[in-house]
């Protein structure tokens, strides 16, 4: 299948309206034709947008954005490359799958091409990117200077915002809010390597304080059955989200993700042993903070080897 199909085809597939994206509700009719087809996502928790967009030609309106713009070519069936200026200098964006473009915020930006363009597109406060990346860098950050001056290419990084779409494409969007901080941070944390930024070395001894894995426990075991976020439990333990998820695994063994999922089996296990037979797989679902029944059979079957109907049978 040629490129061009390729892209036609995926149109179905993208469904919400433009005037459901905020950015593009008041934008010109011109700049709204480009856009042949839109998924748009935003978690204002986490404090981050991510798109996956068809588009005819190229949108710009030469003005400069608040949030820094993190572009990932999927696909094109273009047959010239992407004129891009971020402010640092003219340069060509070939029409490769894998291709990446970095604009900044605050800064004018001129970009031109005709497509199709299939891209997926991930956008950032500059404050929330300049937080995240001081706290993974341990000190003041400065700039990403290097990668809006050029198109660049990484493996990991095209992985990442893949991985960070489906999670809030896929329904149900079973512990969204526990793991998209992680990969936020980790997104973050590419653009500081691939920028040439030095990180701190991660010890493998460092832990969590025994006062602070209690309170973190504590807190999941209390609260279980809401829709917790990693930021939430760090706060109660009293460490940087940033960090969070690695000094878990460290301390326990396992990440705060897959600990709570157990917590949630072991109560349902005890509604399904020794709760009422009138209380229905939704319901129980629900006291267990599972999204669905087919949330909590899938999860059952992955950590007790059986489903929550034989389990509720025979145990």
């Amino acid at each position: 299948m040629s490129a061009l199909n390729q892209i036609l085809s995926k149109r179905p597939k993208l469904s919400m309206s433009v005037d459901s994206w905020e950015m593009y509700r008041t934008t010109p009719n011109w700049m709204r034709e480009r856009m042949l087809a839109v998924n748009h996502f935003q978690d204002d928790v986490v404090g981050f947008e991510i798109a996956e967009v068809l588009l005819s030609e190229a949108i710009d309106d030469g003005d400069a954005a608040d949030q820094h713009l993190l572009s990932l070519l999927v696909n094109s069936a273009a047959t010239s490359p992407l004129e891009l200026d971020m402010g640092f200098g003219r340069y060509l964006r070939p029409n490769e799958p894998g291709n990446m473009i970095l604009t900044s915020a605050g800064v004018s930006t001129e970009i031109k091409g005709k497509g199709p363009f299939h891209s997926i597109t991930f956008y950032i406060d500059k404050d929330a990117l300049n937080s995240r990346a001081s706290r993974l860098l341990g000190e003041e950050f400065k700039s990403l200077d290097v990668l809006h001056s050029n198109f660049f290419r990484d493996d990991a990084l095209e992985v990442l915002m893949k991985r960070l779409l489906h999670q809030y494409q896929a329904s149900p969007a079973a512990g969204q809010r526990m793991t998209a901080g992680d990969v936020v941070d980790d997104i973050v944390r590419r653009l500081l390597v691939i920028s040439k930024h030095k990180l701190p070395n991660v010890r493998k001894r460092d832990r969590l304080r025994p006062d602070s894995i209690q309170r973190a426990l504590d807190f999941m075991h209390a609260h279980f059955a809401d829709d917790l976020s990693r930021d939430q439990i760090a706060g109660v333990a009293g460490v940087d989200p940033c960090h969070f998820t690695r000094l878990f695994r460290q301390t326990m063994g396992e990440t705060p993700k897959r600990y709570l999922l157990k917590i949630r089996i072991d109560h349902a296990k005890q509604l399904l042993r020794y709760g009422s037979m009138d209380l229905s797989m939704t319901e129980i679902a629900q006291q267990c903070g599972f999204y669905s029944p087919s949330h909590l059979g899938r999860e059952f079957r992955r950590q007790v080897g059986t489903t929550p109907n034989l389990y509720r049978t025979y145990s």
